[in-house]
């Protein structure tokens, strides 16, 4: 899910590479679960420096649209175009995840300092 367009099979590769150890050694896991790497299209963004905010974007709307992901991940071969759908991603929201941030920063901050009073 790279806002950017860049495959990173190399980035997935090494995660792979430690990712099944780490399952052996903590979890004493024998045969480990079939893993899916995937480059996940997602629609670019329109900058090089929004990459952090379309990233929590796009995973919080990864994890909102975890079911229908998976169905099309699970398609021999997987069905990237029905991902692609912005539908899914809903672009036009992410630039204005800054404010949303900010928004929600403002509220914690305000909760911790009225908590401790």
């Amino acid at each position: 899910m790279d806002s950017l367009g860049i495959k990173r099979e190399a980035v997935r590769k090494k995660i792979k590479e430690w990712f099944e150890p780490e399952l052996q050694t903590r979890y004493g896991l024998v045969s480990l679960p079939d893993l899916i790497s995937a480059d996940i299209p997602v629609p670019t963004q329109p900058n090089e420096y929004d990459c952090g905010l379309y990233m929590i974007h796009y995973i919080d709307h990864f994890v909102r649209n975890i079911s229908l992901i998976k169905v099309a991940l699970k398609n021999k071969p997987p069905d990237f175009f029905s991902l692609a759908d912005t539908h899914i991603w809903q672009p036009e929201f992410a630039a204005r995840k800054r404010e949303d941030l900010y928004v929600h920063a403002q509220r914690f901050w305000s909760n911790i300092f009225n908590t401790k009073a």
